[in-house]
């Protein structure tokens, strides 16, 4: 996998043997809502590689309730889940059942990147943000907002390319 850092500012770029953002908080945490939500999608078979897992906290979570996924980090940290794989989420190969989990905002517009290369494929998305970022990072993409208050800081989860997703998925 091809790794592009130019996606970010200079300034932003880490040098070797540093982290990007040592020592933050996860940009989402999941409440129960989200579990619930998000296993019906698991359930009727569909897989997910989380988008930029920072360490891989989220799919540890998913562990812990029998969830498999892996995840792409640009920018893999130290401590990160065995799960997590270095590397560019724009050059992975969706599927109608194999969709991209993205659950951080957007500051270089990458996220624009993975839902085209979902949508050229037929592909389904689940994205999961807060009010304020919505359009940033949806912007141009067909997408319905699916559930409420997923995240401890009130993040809603959105279905992008819902015309792609299997009929139970429909809303």
């Amino acid at each position: 996998m091809m790794v592009h850092e130019s996606r970010l500012p200079k300034t932003m770029r880490p040098t070797p043997g540093s982290f990007l953002y040592p020592n933050t908080p996860p940009f989402f945490v999941p409440t129960e809502e989200f579990w619930t939500r998000f296993k019906r999608f698991v359930d009727a078979g569909i897989t997910f590689i989380e988008c930029g897992c920072a360490d891989g906290y989220l799919l540890d979570m998913a562990g812990e309730r029998g969830i498999q996924m892996t995840g792409i980090e640009l920018f893999p940290r130290e401590s990160t889940s065995v799960r997590v794989a270095p590397g560019d989420a724009c050059n992975l190969t969706w599927s109608h059942t194999q969709w991209p989990l993205i659950c951080r905002p957007d500051h270089s517009g990458w996220i624009s990147d993975v839902f085209n290369a979902c949508k050229s494929v037929g592909a389904c998305a689940l994205y999961v943000g807060l009010s304020r970022n919505y359009t940033r990072d949806i912007l141009g993409h067909h997408a319905r907002k699916i559930a409420s208050k997923v995240g401890k800081d009130g993040e809603n989860m959105f279905l992008v390319n819902p015309h792609s997703a299997p009929s139970q998925f429909k809303v």
